[in-house]
Formats: structure tokens, C-alpha cells, sequence
């Protein structure tokens, strides 16, 4: 028997806006604060988003209110900077098949499990800050991304939201950015 289609809609909005401050972290602040959704997706200005990335991932939240993060996997990937060398050092078989100059450096694969992941992040991240969707109160509730770290922001706000709700963070296994 196939499972019942989703019929309810999921509108998506996208607003672009330029931070007043310098830094990640006030920058993504200040993105929140023009946010008027309850759910609010993160990517970086030099990502490429997947199809249906943002659709899976909010049916995510909306069929488990336990999580209150979902991730996808990710491939990072650079273009050559010459016929000599590269940016970094590729993955000797992850040339993108079509496209020449363009190799992948290294995939992301997040654990689909919220406990793995309350787990595993004692240890480093391993949610791909770029490909999250989040409830953005429960974000702003913890104290959204903290200003004074200037590097690893995601981490420091993954370890404060998993104290106050643990298991609430998760990935979908689909490549969602690259």
C-alpha cells in the first residue's frame, strides 16, 4: 500500500540580507532577527543547494517536533586554480563527471541519528553547519550563535541546544549542499 501524500503546503520564502557587523556569528544573528518563519535554513553564499534539499528537511521537522535540527550531508568541493595545481589537494576520484576543473574534496556524511549525534559531538562537529534547517525559537531560546567566538560558532551552539534538548539534532542521509 503506498504511503499517503503529504497534501498540507510548505511555503518557502527566501530573503537575502547584508549584516551591519563583521563575523559569522552576527552576521547569522542578524539574519534571525528579520526572520518571521518558525523554521529558518542556513547555507553560505557559495553553496549550491539540491533539489527538494529544504522541502525534505522541513517535512523533517514537522513529522518528528523532537528534533530541532536537520542537516544533510555535503560535498566540498573546489575548482582548480591552474593547470598545475589546485586550491587544495582532491580526492584522487572525485572529479565531477562533467565539469571539468571541478574535483571534490571531501563528503560530509551526518549521522540520522539524534543520539549518534548527541554522541558524537562530545568528540567534534558533525552536523554541516551550512546545510541545516532549524525551529528558530528553540534557537533564539538557547542564545542563537554566540558573537564572541569567532570560529566554531555552529559547535559552541549545537553543545548549548543539546544541553537544554538533547537527541533534538539530526541529518537527513541526502546530499543536500555542495
Amino acid at each position: 500500500k503506498p504511503a499517503p501524500r503529504d497534501t498540507k503546503v510548505i511555503r518557502i520564502s527566501i530573503d537575502i540580507v547584508a549584516s551591519e557587523r563583521n563575523g559569522i556569528a552576527s552576521a547569522l544573528n542578524y539574519g534571525l532577527r528579520f526572520c518571521s518563519s518558525d523554521v529558518v535554513a542556513r547555507m553560505d553564499a557559495d553553496d549550491v543547494s539540491c533539489p527538494h534539499r529544504l522541502l525534505s528537511q522541513v517535512r523533517a521537522l514537522r513529522y518528528r517536533p523532537d528534533l530541532n535540527v536537520v542537516g544533510t550531508c555535503s560535498l566540498l568541493f573546489c575548482e582548480q586554480t591552474n593547470g598545475k595545481g589546485k586550491h587544495v589537494h582532491a580526492l584522487p576520484y572525485t572529479t565531477v563527471a562533467e565539469t571539468p576543473g571541478i574535483d571534490i574534496l571531501r563528503s560530509s556524511v551526518p549521522s540520522s541519528d539524534p543520539g549518534f549525534v548527541s554522541w558524537a559531538i562530545l568528540f567534534s562537529c558533525c552536523v554541516s553547519h551550512p546545510s541545516v534547517v532549524f525551529r528558530r525559537k528553540i534557537i533564539q531560546q538557547v542564545g542563537a550563535y554566540d558573537e564572541s567566538i569567532s570560529r566554531a560558532e555552529d559547535y559552541d551552539l549545537w553543545n548549548r541546544l543539546l544541553q537544554q534538548h538533547p537527541h533534538s539534532i539530526a541529518s537527513i542521509p541526502n546530499i543536500g549542499i555542495f
